[in-house]
């Protein structure tokens, strides 16, 4: 099952060499998304301020990079459960939001707007990816590996 266990590392950071099943690590471009492909979905009508805000958001995301046009529909759908789920906490009805709530978060894990969709589908925000490359040349990096903590086995006589 996904998002078990330690996150992928690196590439660089890795000890095997092969690659991974689930493909590398992507790092997703800065700059935010512009909608250079045409038919670019608009905010649907009838949405709250703030779900505008968020479908703004999104698209304006690294993650939009990412989107093909058949997943549009579903982010309509998710801004749709974003909304009825802000205007029925804003007027006090919780009964049965818990199903509603768990469908949303894994509408948005499925497209890579949680931490844990990014590291399922292994994008990395810019910021992630300059966090994670060490400012250290690679002769030291090659150095600190052989001074690390792993050591050979050694076969011993039990008698």
């Amino acid at each position: 099952m996904a998002g078990k266990g330690p996150s992928p590392k690196l590439p660089d950071q890795r000890r095997r060499r092969n690659a991974p099943a689930a493909g590398e690590w992507r790092v997703l471009p800065a700059e935010p998304y512009r909608g250079k492909r045409p038919n670019l979905p608009r905010v649907p009508r009838g949405l709250l301020a703030s779900s505008k805000a968020t479908w703004e958001e999104w698209w304006s995301s690294p993650m939009a990079h990412m989107w093909p046009e058949a997943d549009w529909g579903r982010l309509q759908v998710a801004i749709a459960t974003h909304d009825t789920i802000t205007r029925r906490l804003a007027a006090g009805d919780i009964k049965g939001l818990a199903s509603t709530m768990a469908e949303l978060r894994q509408t948005l894990d499925s497209l890579g707007l949680t931490p844990k969709g990014r590291q399922d589908r292994r994008w990395l925000l810019p910021a992630d990816a300059e966090e994670a490359t060490p400012d250290v040349p690679d002769d030291e990096l090659a150095k600190r590996r052989e001074k690390s903590n792993v050591r050979r086995l050694k076969a011993v006589d039990s008698s």
